[in-house]
């Protein structure tokens, strides 16, 4: 029997042959409007919903769609779908979770060494038409009268890096597999390897 799916995503059009394909009806909806109107005119044909966090599925209108059996959200966040209604209701709840935890910690990272390397002032002096060979070369300093900015004497990344910023992108960074960038591996070396003293540069 042909499934029907309710599709509220925007982002996922070029997955959608994937579902066609394998028999699944779907009703794309993906305006407010839409939604609406979907909801009104197939309520009663509709077997899933196919979601994100920000769009949801609330609680007045699972209660339009007496054939509803799964929500499935794209991405992490569900914040938007009233998961007591669908617990009442024996509705399932799926989300990918993680499915950008190794994505969010390199960008943290990336922004993370932009700040202490002040890049974002010389590649504005750059696009002035600049060439600053020299740019904050006393560094600046840091709670505890630490350096930052200049290098971390001593220590490679993985090491210099604080404990409280390692253990916030190290989450998703417990395999070397899923860390694709070279500061996040070497995060995830220092979160495994924290107690090891650190040698002096020679």
């Amino acid at each position: 029997m042909t499934k029907t799916v309710l599709v509220l995503v925007e982002t996922v059009d070029d997955y959608l042959p994937l579902l066609r394909n394998n028999g699944f009806n779907l009703i794309l909806a993906q305006t407010p409007a839409l939604r609406r109107e979907a909801i009104a005119r197939h309520g009663s044909e509709i077997d899933a919903v196919l979601t994100r966090g920000p769009l949801g599925l609330y609680a007045d209108e699972m209660a339009a769609l007496p054939q509803l059996k799964i929500i499935c959200v794209i991405g992490a966040g569900y914040e938007q779908v009233d998961l007591a209604a669908a617990a009442a209701r024996g509705i399932t709840v799926t989300n990918g979770a993680g499915a950008n935890a190794s994505t969010v910690a390199d960008h943290a990272m990336a922004l993370l060494c932009a700040v202490v390397r002040d890049i974002p002032r010389a590649d504005a002096s750059t696009r002035r038409g600049e060439w600053n060979r020299v740019i904050s070369v006393a560094g600046r300093q840091a709670p505890g009268n630490s350096r930052v900015g200049c290098d971390w004497p001593g220590q490679s990344p993985s090491v210099a890096l604080s404990g409280s910023t390692c253990r916030s992108v190290t989450t998703a960074a417990s395999h070397v597999a899923t860390c694709p960038t070279a500061i996040a591996t070497a995060c995830w070396r220092w979160h495994r390897h924290r107690t090891s003293s650190l040698s002096p540069r020679r």
